[in-house]
């Protein structure tokens, strides 16, 4: 009872500190959100989950609303609304293990919004010990090959598949995922080159085609949460051997047997290689359903958030990206992030079509003037139409409509993609308007008078890329 009581205290520790240094997210004027528990990538029993978020608006929180998977479960309002910082409890009911997205969405008094999302992974397990940070990760402890062991080949053939096994020794937490790395045939203990990455910490074991007729030294070392850059300390370097087999026929098998050497323990600094195409961001980006901004979001990233790479646009400006916990794929600007690892070798996907931009026909204002007096001229549409960005930030993203004036009008009304947004007075060339998101939208400039209305040509905004 007391080391669970031990156990307890230490998790709530621990959920206090992140909770504290993790900075809450946000777009926009709404309001700053951040999830305190659970935390990003724990893996947890299943059972009732409470998320626990804070929300901090200086208009005050008029609601948040709980997201499982894109799906909203619950929506809860604070005892005071008018409080600049507000917390919620909010208990959700998994009913089946697997990979979940949470998301809390809170809404301010004014209606603007902000967001906090994390992914979590439900177990039958009764306990899953929480991830490690970086500075808690220890050595892994090699299983097999043992040192100076001789792996038998599996046939005849130039390469045999050699098993790899691994321990973690420490109960206490659990690594994100392990980074195996071998040296070349006959190399040295030292220059270890090749290697791979297993996709978590429940699997301590890999398999591996090597060159027979060669020896390899090997060791292994656990990662940190996929958003954290660096590795834990590596394991002792191991050796084995793979002889050849030289077949006589009809049975008679030579075996070359190398005898076992001493344990050799060399910790040397090790850059572990990435042998699959990977994408790290530098900011907090979009992730859109083709490879230009004027295709829709499909999901956003974080800075340092880390994603599998599996194709490319034919400039290489755009990639396309595995979305993490499933099948699905978006795009991703090249200008947002590193790629690492072999992208050379990226095969080139063909776009979608863009996305149908539907054009609201704008009203059209009729003269109900009486017959008996004169009829005035409606104004003509405003010409020279354009538009341009004028900011493209992580919290706004605001474009600048101009116009040259006309005569004979009263004022001007502005539309975007068919909705009037403003009136304004006559003599007005331009206008800046914040964009509800982060698309393109089509935008038109209308004058207007008693004898009736011009409209503009219709014009897009970029999108922002931020």
């Amino acid at each position: 009872m007391k080391n669970k009581i031990l156990i307890s205290l230490h998790v709530a520790a621990l959920l206090i500190f992140v909770a504290g240094c993790t900075m809450p997210t946000g777009r926009g004027a709404g309001p700053r959100v951040w999830i305190d528990t659970p935390l990003d990538g724990d893996m947890l029993a299943l059972g009732s989950l409470v998320v626990q978020s804070h929300a901090s608006s200086e208009s005050g929180t008029a609601s948040a609303a709980l997201l499982v998977n894109g799906v909203q479960v619950r929506v809860d309002t604070p005892t005071n609304p008018s409080d600049p910082l507000t917390s919620f409890a909010q208990v959700w009911e998994p009913t089946a293990p697997g990979d979940y997205g949470l998301e809390v969405v809170a809404t301010d008094s004014r209606g603007n919004t902000g967001r906090s999302h994390i992914r979590v992974h439900i177990s039958t397990e009764a306990y899953i010990p929480p991830l490690c940070r970086l500075d808690q990760l220890v050595a892994p402890e090699l299983l097999e090959p043992a040192n100076g062991a001789s792996v038998l080949s599996d046939g005849a053939s130039a390469r045999t598949n050699v098993h790899f096994s691994w321990s973690y020794p420490e109960p206490s937490c659990r690594p994100s995922g392990y980074y195996i790395s071998l040296s070349e045939p006959d190399g040295s203990a030292d220059h270890l080159v090749w290697g791979f990455i297993t996709p978590s910490a429940s699997y301590p074991t890999g398999n591996w085609p090597l060159p027979t007729g060669a020896c390899y030294y090997w060791q292994v070392a656990a990662s940190p949460p996929i958003s954290v850059v660096g590795q834990g300390p590596p394991s002792p370097v191991r050796r084995f051997c793979i002889p050849s087999l030289t077949v006589s026929i009809p049975v008679a098998i030579t075996v070359t047997v190398f005898v076992p050497i001493p344990e050799i323990t060399i910790i040397p600094t090790v850059t572990p290689p990435n042998l699959i195409p990977l994408f790290i961001f530098t900011s907090n980006a979009n992730c859109r359903s083709g490879p230009s901004t004027a295709y829709d979001v499909v999901t956003s990233f974080f800075a340092n958030d880390q994603v599998t790479l599996e194709g490319r646009n034919d400039k290489s400006s755009w990639y396309w990206a595995l979305i993490p916990n499933s099948n699905s794929h978006c795009w991703i600007s090249a200008k947002i992030g590193t790629p690492q690892g072999p992208i050379d070798g990226l095969v080139v996907v063909t776009a979608p079509p863009l996305p149908t931009a539907t054009v609201t026909p704008l009203p059209v204002i009729v003269a109900t003037t009486p017959t008996s007096a004169p009829v005035a001229a409606a104004p003509p549409a405003p010409g020279k139409f354009s538009i341009s960005t004028k900011s493209c930030t992580s919290s706004e993203y605001v474009v600048t409509l101009q116009w040259s004036n006309v005569k004979n009008e009263p004022g001007y009304h502005i539309y975007r993609d068919g909705v009037m947004i403003a009136t304004l007075p006559a003599n007005s060339t331009t206008y800046d308007d914040t964009s509800p998101d982060y698309n393109s939208h089509s935008y038109q400039v209308q004058s207007y008078n008693d004898a009736g209305s011009a409209n503009s040509i219709a014009q897009k905004s970029e999108g922002c890329l931020y």
